[in-house]
């Protein structure tokens, strides 16, 4: 992950949009919700479906069910104690939170049935796990009231790697091995074989499968917050700085830092939002445990962590 995509800026977004668009029209196979999820967001979309039928829903997905009451009894910024029924948890998560919650839950399956050579599904739900609960941590801090949307965002920011997996295995994996042997940035290379890189990707299916097109926004712009023109000091600017840390944080993980490249960025973002080094550091180090239980709720294998990978403090 690089610090800016000045790319982007150069480029007028309806033309990357209806790159995009060709793209989606013509591909075979996308990631897609199934389910639970397709009926949650059919009853988005229908201006008469009202909280019980929403709850009747939830409560057919057992899954989604321990899902959904887990979000809402772990929200950071509204502590809440005891036993939490459905319509409470849908309530309070909000109906946008949830769809995505049975979006991802529909999603991982589908994995097991993908092949693109070079392309780490576990690891690839795992890195967005712990985005989400980075940027959620950070949401929490920096936007008070907004921490369910970071989790949103932090989830699904990079649903577009999976969908160029997916739509064109063969070819995206050769990028991802040419990525790998030349050091060149994944992003330069999917412009250049496909006309637009999966950040774009990503917004336009967030829009599709009926998120706020503020969150879209925030995802089309994540390698660069200030170029998506946001107000300084609004949600939607803090959102975009938190998601933004946010991965370079879980990249992190993942990632041969060795040089300290990575950590040095992120410190150095980090203080732009008021953030030192020991603050950093115990946010990160809190987001692990929380990671542990979610990878274990939703079935996926935690990859074992380097310690020397969680230092972010002198």
């Amino acid at each position: 992950m690089r610090p800016m995509n000045t790319d982007a800026i150069t480029r007028p977004r309806h033309e990357v949009l209806r790159s995009v668009r060709r793209f989606l029209a013509r591909a075979s196979q996308l990631p897609s919700p199934q389910g639970t999820a397709l009926s949650l967001i059919e009853l988005a979309q229908d201006p008469t479906a009202g909280l019980g039928e929403i709850v009747e829903v939830i409560r057919s997905d057992p899954a989604l069910t321990a899902f959904v009451l887990r979000a809402a009894t772990t929200a950071r910024h509204r502590p809440m104690r005891g036993t939490l029924s459905i319509e409470v948890a849908v309530q309070r998560l909000g109906t946008c939170v949830i769809r995505i919650h049975a979006l991802v839950l529909s999603l991982i399956p589908q994995c097991e049935r993908m092949r693109c050579e070079g392309f780490d599904y576990h690891r690839f739900w795992i890195a967005s796990l712990h985005t989400a609960l980075l940027a959620e941590a950070l949401a929490a801090r920096l936007a008070d009231r907004s921490a369910d949307e970071g989790f949103t965002l932090g989830l699904l920011a990079g649903i577009g790697r999976l969908a160029f997996a997916t739509a064109e295995p063969e070819e995206y994996a050769r990028l991802l091995a040419f990525a790998r042997q030349s050091g060149s940035e994944i992003e330069t290379l999917e412009r250049e074989a496909f006309g637009f890189d999966h950040d774009e990707l990503a917004a336009v299916l967030l829009t599709d499968w009926t998120l706020p097109s503020s969150m879209a926004d925030i995802v089309y712009w994540q390698r660069d917050p200030e170029g998506g023109g946001f107000a300084a000091g609004s949600t939607q600017a803090l959102l975009a700085d938190s998601l933004y840390l946010a991965r370079l944080l879980a990249e992190r993980m993942f990632t041969d830092d060795t040089d300290g490249t990575l950590r040095a960025i992120a410190r150095r973002r980090a203080a732009t939002l008021g953030i030192g080094p020991a603050d950093l550091q115990r946010l990160f180090e809190m987001s692990l445990l929380p990671l542990r239980q979610w990878s274990i709720m939703i079935g996926l294998p935690m990859p074992p962590i380097d310690p020397g990978r969680l230092k972010l403090a002198d």
